[in-house]
């Protein structure tokens, strides 16, 4: 590991020391060793780095707040404000792919929940957490759903069922929310959103249990 962080820039291990909260403690080591060597200050921690006395969870993440300037010159780093560009042409595509979803979805009168499609964009847009949790419990339910869908199709060997379009628009949908779900876990979006890795577990839990009891609820009041 040491030989291969030689071959990276300054750039590129200031970048691992000042997050820690995202490497293990021997990339750490290697990253400030190869710095020293450069004659390269590195700071011991990362400023504005808050924990809450709770939940020990980070509030603040520099990685959102704060960027690493590194002056070639001098040979030292400054912290200034970050614009994390990518997390935001990642949300700004998030947001159009889904008003581009909700259109279609009204155009085959397939959105009987509009209303919360219309909420989740405009909390998504104005970068509200909750936006980000309404939006993974929309597409976890969703693919859980489309699952089911198939799964019962194959069950009883009506295959004609994926040659109607409908059907192929729900998985279409299943797999443009699974990609979602991905990006929307990523740490800088979770960052974007402020959203810590253990509320994201969390929520994560809480969307499988709520459709857990909504499922026990159907099958007790059908059966």
């Amino acid at each position: 590991m040491y030989d291969q962080y030689q071959s990276y820039s300054n750039e590129d291990l200031l970048y691992i020391c000042t997050h820690a909260e995202q490497y293990d403690a021997v990339s750490i080591t290697y990253a400030r060793q190869v710095l020293t060597e450069r004659g390269i200050a590195v700071p011991e921690t990362a400023p504005e780095a808050k924990w809450s006395g709770k939940d020990n969870d980070l509030i603040g993440n520099p990685y959102n707040k704060l960027s690493w300037d590194f002056d070639a010159e001098e040979g030292v780093l400054h912290a200034g404000p970050e614009i994390d560009h990518k997390a935001l042409q990642w949300h700004k595509y998030l947001c159009l792919s889904l008003i581009v979803l909700t259109a279609i979805l009204v155009i085959l009168k397939q959105a009987p929940g509009l209303i919360m499609y219309g909420l989740c964009i405009y909390a998504l847009y104005k970068f509200k957490s909750w936006g980000w949790y309404l939006l993974q419990y929309f597409a976890i339910s969703n693919i859980i759903l489309v699952i089911i869908e198939v799964y019962s199709i194959i069950g009883i060997g009506a295959l004609d069922y994926f040659a109607d379009s409908m059907t192929l628009f729900r998985i279409g949908t299943a797999i443009y929310f699974g990609c979602v779900l991905v990006v929307i876990h990523k740490d800088r979006m979770l960052n974007l959103f402020n959203i810590s890795h253990r509320n994201r577990r969390n929520a994560v839990i809480s969307v499988f249990a709520i459709i857990a009891v909504i499922r026990v609820l159907f099958y007790l009041r059908y059966n």
